[in-house]
């Protein structure tokens, strides 16, 4: 018995300190949570809640009692298993409680499961790999982040001199349109409307999980939604700003008019001014566009990096089949 009882504690003691494969099914939604919540570098979108619209089904990688986590969203396609990074996530890694700066996972990228012959997944920004044969290829990707806890005054005197001109142009204008406060649905109607007009097409996928998150979003309070209509009542533009803990994200759609007399400049710096001062950071995540690079500079953010990498583990057939 009392052999028994040994085997136990040091089994026990032993899993505590391994990574190890979990299936979404044996996730622990409660401690994974708490893990996010509680780490120094957590991400709005790395929430239970959040994988489970973006990414169905998705496993985990955990080390000791959550105190160390690392999403794996995973697919199937062709017969082969595969990670990618999900929509409406632009970076995930690995969490944790235990560090409180940059930290290396290379023992996380060796303990992802064989099965996954394709890895193409970003890691977030205070995650490294000190061992780079670990991956084929590493990519630095730019993202753009706007600590507001200073006084409003002092945000606004960071912005580029055109950006003032910008808000100040529909500041002179706002009389002639309506901002209303609306609902994720119209925030998804009008989005995806705008997109579409530039000629971009969207999978049904896509688009089912944008307007499932915005719904979930809207449900937990954590979107305000506003639409700016003219004369006519037809929308020129709006802004959806989502909060989770101490992030602000924004999703944005302009039509010409909204173009024409600068609306999401005037939104943005709305969003700034009703909750500067507080220890929030806008995250305007990034984006190759030059014209909405632009924009994220101007208003004052600073620039930060994360990493996408790529594993390819297939044989070599299949690379040729997958080429």
């Amino acid at each position: 018995m009392l052999q028994t009882t040994n085997t136990r504690f040091i089994k026990a003691v032993f899993e505590n300190l391994m990574i190890r494969y979990v299936t979404h099914n044996e996730i622990n939604k409660s401690k994974w949570d708490n893990t996010i919540h509680s780490s120094f570098n957590k991400l709005p979108y790395a929430y239970s809640w959040y994988l489970d619209i973006v990414s169905p089904d998705w496993d985990a990688l955990i080390y000791g009692d959550y105190k160390a986590i690392m999403p794996l969203t995973g697919n199937r396609k062709f017969g082969i298993s595969y990670l990618y990074q999900p929509p409406f996530s632009p970076q995930l890694g690995v969490f944790s409680v235990i560090n409180n700066d940059a930290f290396c996972i290379d023992d996380f990228i060796k303990a992802i499961p064989n099965k996954f012959k394709l890895i193409e997944i970003a890691i977030n920004s205070k995650n490294f790999i000190c061992d780079e044969s670990l991956v084929q290829q590493m990519i630095k990707k730019v993202y753009h982040q706007l600590p507001i806890d200073e006084q409003y005054e002092n945000i606004r005197k960071r912005y580029k001199a055109n950006h003032i001109k910008n808000i100040d142009k529909f500041s002179r204008n706002k009389l002639h349109f309506e901002i209303r406060n609306q609902s994720c649905h119209d925030l998804y109607r009008y989005k995806l409307d705008s997109i579409q007009r530039k000629g971009i097409r969207v999978k049904k996928k896509v688009k089912k999980k944008y307007l499932n998150l915005l719904i979930k979003l809207e449900e937990k309070n954590c979107l305000k939604t506003f639409v700016a209509y003219d004369t006519n009542k037809t929308a020129i533009g709006g802004a959806g700003f989502i909060r989770i803990d101490e992030s602000i994200m924004i999703q944005t759609f302009s039509y010409n008019i909204g173009r024409k007399y600068c609306l999401i400049f005037f939104l943005i710096d709305q969003l700034i001014k009703e909750n500067s001062g507080q220890k929030l950071t806008i995250d305007f995540m990034g984006s190759s566009l030059e014209g909405v690079k632009y924009r994220n500079i101007g208003f004052g953010c600073f620039e930060d990096y994360y990493t996408l990498i790529k594993i390819n583990r297939l044989n070599k057939i299949f690379r040729i089949i997958k080429n």
